[in-house]
């Protein structure tokens, strides 16, 4: 890619789209697009809600557009969410496609997830596995995949399938861990040898970069992990250090998770909506997700420089010095 190239970064102001735009600095130039007014490393902003409509011209002079931005599954919700997740993620990524194609944009790289390709069970799934999403948010980025893979216009699509993201700064199931864990909260848990894969924000940033500069990522699926498989005692325990709590010596047994994921399914089911605590929960604390990166490496040279035991300490001391910081000031954002 030349300094002369003109990229469009959807969903931009995100913890990923920051650091993708941190990774294009000094490629070309950046055009940033995002629903509410943010500052960060680019050289234009649009506003725009992709759910609803792309403006006029947002697309001009573009080369390359990365899409990341979508409607992301925290956990908690539910098949009614369906149609949400389908009108933002599938809908509003054949409304770019569209106007990408109009535009003669002649390169496009998906922001996709690991979600898209469903539970991995005992095993370390790759890019060959069958496409199984369990979730409305996997099958609304699966649809969204089908219809990019399936256009035609644009030269050069990829596809590049995140497992989820960590980094300094970054939201969800870990920093809600860490947080516990620093205020003595969260609970010991059991090492049932699950395996799971994770990829750091700057890899994965990297990876993004490689989907659109290499002719041979044309027309591909790719898998982007750190490469490691982690057991979430093996990360309970690291949260223990990173944090300076003394890691317990017992830990709660499995049936209980499982018994209080049961109850918080029945609770959910009596509400109408998902209970904090349920299956979902406790598989993301005890069971698998694994998932095999080893394509993006041989088709694209890609190697990892991050893995997360070296990244914590780093995270734990980003989200300490935000309380830190929102405390002494006396206001929040």
């Amino acid at each position: 890619m030349t300094g002369s190239r003109v990229y469009l970064v959807t969903g931009a102001s995100g913890f990923v789209g920051g650091a993708l735009c941190r990774a294009l600095r000094g490629k070309g130039r950046i055009r940033a697009l995002f629903r509410r007014p943010a500052e960060g490393p680019w050289d234009e902003r649009v506003l725009a809600d992709l759910a609803e409509e792309i403006p006029r011209g947002a697309l001009d002079g573009v080369d390359t557009v990365f899409h990341l931005a979508a409607k992301t599954d925290d956990g908690r919700t539910s098949p009614a969410d369906e149609g949400v997740f389908h009108r933002v993620n599938t809908e509003g990524t054949a409304r770019l496609v569209d106007a990408s194609v109009s535009a003669g944009v002649t390169r496009f790289v998906l922001l996709s997830s690991i979600k898209a390709m469903g539970p991995s069970g005992g095993a370390c799934l790759g890019e060959t596995a069958p496409a199984r999403p369990s979730t409305p948010y996997g099958r609304s980025k699966k649809e969204a995949e089908d219809l990019l893979l399936g256009a035609g216009g644009i030269r050069h699509v990829c596809v590049a399938r995140a497992a989820p993201v960590y980094g300094a700064g970054s939201k969800g199931n870990l920093a809600r861990m860490i947080a516990s864990v620093n205020r003595g909260m969260f609970p010991p848990l059991p090492d049932t040898k699950n395996e799971r894969s994770m990829v750091h924000v700057d890899d994965l940033a990297r990876a993004l970069c490689l989907c659109a500069e290499e002719d041979d990522a044309a027309g591909r699926v790719f898998i982007v992990t750190d490469g490691r498989r982690y057991s979430t005692r093996q990360v309970y325990e690291w949260v223990c250090e990173a944090t300076g709590k003394k890691k317990p010596r017992w830990s709660i047994p499995p049936f209980v998770f499982h018994a209080a994921g049961a109850l918080g399914d029945a609770l959910g089911r009596l509400r109408g909506k998902p209970f904090a605590v349920n299956s979902g929960t406790v598989d993301r604390l005890l069971g698998s997700a694994c998932y095999d990166s080893s394509l993006v490496a041989r088709t694209l040279g890609f190697s990892p420089e991050w893995d997360l035991e070296r990244a914590l300490p780093e995270m734990v001391g980003r989200l300490s010095a935000g309380r830190s910081g929102a405390g002494g000031s006396g206001s929040g954002r």
